[in-house]
């Protein structure tokens, strides 16, 4: 019979790469164990899931608790940064199921990003200018606060997140192991920490439905170059070092550039007065869902991440390279361990002030053809090499590990 492996989520929501990771990695995961899904928060009334797998139990409701312990899982994969939530599951769930006095659960613990690492969960100062912060979580995180502009102006929220932080971080040592996408999250767990040994990276794997594509857009001399960025819409995303780009890196070219920035999130207001007091050709059509995202794909010239928040893998950069579009990045947290300059993509420097490097990159990519048509391939060739059962062959022993 197949062992039980209970997944916990942020969200039954499509709502970004980690969903989309999740939905390419569960019909694998199903070949191997009985799985069942608990969401963070309540259920949204028709509202498409990432997965058709069912049970899919949420937080909120009055009795998940109990269907959850009458299920009995043998083991948890949390993908989520619920402190309450991984307390119940981890300590108090044994005792629910009627195992009194029986340990906690095994759990493996997926670290998508630096919740229960920073006081934010952003890893980003915002003042004097936008900057990688490379601080442990302590109470040091509380005297730069305000200085750095971490977490905005209002007490309450600097307090509720430090405490928020500061528990689930005191709750993952009791994780068995950890997983991580890219080797500079492994080496920021390590720096926080955490074992090495406990550690495995495995990173993320392309969708396969992206795989047949091989096309990529025609590029007539006088039509405009297309850009676009995919992202949730937050400072550290960098839309605005993007937008201040477009322009220096259209004189560079000598060519019309075109930029839709497709996303939500709370900097859209401000990337939609930048673009319309510079005047450029930008595009906002607002979050889009899968299908609407591999249109976009497949009519861009140019993927561009122009993140100065450190990115933890970059999944977005590999779904563009299968289909031949090249990626234009900052040097930022794991994507240069997807990105060769001049092979897949080109990087820019990590260096404030940020958009001329950046549109620096752009122009490098796109000024010869012949140099552009070697990244296209170069994109797709690195991208096939991030397959699922590579993925597999990385997870699939250490969730072995937690059933021994």
């Amino acid at each position: 019979m197949p062992k039980k492996l209970l997944l916990i989520v942020r969200d039954s929501r499509r709502l970004g790469g980690v969903e989309t990771y999740l939905s390419t990695l569960l019909p694998r995961l199903a070949q191997d164990y009985e799985i069942a899904v608990l969401a963070s928060g309540a259920a949204v009334p028709e509202a498409e899931t990432f997965t058709s797998l069912r049970p899919l139990w949420y937080a909120h409701d009055a009795r998940t608790a109990e269907n959850v312990a009458a299920w009995r899982p043998q083991a948890v994969f949390n993908h989520g940064n619920d402190p309450a939530l991984q307390r119940q599951i981890l300590t108090r769930l044994p005792s629910l199921s009627g195992h009194t006095g029986s340990p906690p659960l095994p759990a493996l613990f997926f670290a998508h990003d630096y919740s229960g690492f920073c006081a934010t969960g952003t890893k980003m100062f915002a003042a004097p200018a936008p900057a990688v912060c490379s601080r442990n979580l302590n109470a040091g995180c509380l005297l730069r606060h305000y200085p750095r502009r971490c977490g905005g102006l209002n007490p309450i929220t600097m307090g509720r997140d430090y405490r928020r932080q500061r528990a689930l971080r005191s709750q993952i040592n009791a994780y068995a192991g950890f997983v991580v996408a890219s080797d500079y999250m492994k080496n920021e767990l390590v720096r926080q920490g955490l074992a090495p040994e406990r550690i495995h990276v495995a990173p993320y794997p392309v969708p396969e439905e992206l795989r047949p594509q091989s096309s990529r857009p025609d590029n007539p001399v006088s039509a405009p170059f297309r850009l676009l960025m995919l992202a949730r819409l937050t400072p550290g995303k960098g839309g605005a070092e993007l937008i201040l780009a477009l322009r220096e890196a259209s004189q560079l070219l000598q060519r019309p550039l075109e930029l839709t920035i497709a996303g939500d999130g709370p900097e859209l207001p401000r990337l939609r007065r930048l673009a319309a007091q510079c005047r450029l050709n930008v595009h906002f059509p607002g979050w889009v869902g899968p299908q609407s995202r591999r249109e976009l794909l497949a009519g861009a010239h140019l993927l561009v991440v122009p993140s100065i928040w450190p990115e933890p893998f970059g999944m977005v950069g590999l779904e563009a390279g299968a289909i031949g579009i090249p990626s234009v990045a900052m040097a930022s947290g794991g994507i240069p361990e997807w990105l060769i300059p001049g092979v897949s993509g080109e990087l820019a420097p990590l260096l404030s002030p940020y958009w001329p490097g950046l549109a620096q990159a752009i122009a490098r990519a796109l000024a010869l053809d012949r140099h552009y048509a070697a990244l296209c391939q170069g994109a797709r060739e690195q991208a096939h090499g991030f397959t699922m059962q590579a993925h597999w062959d990385r997870l699939h022993p250490v969730l072995q590990s937690l059933f021994a």
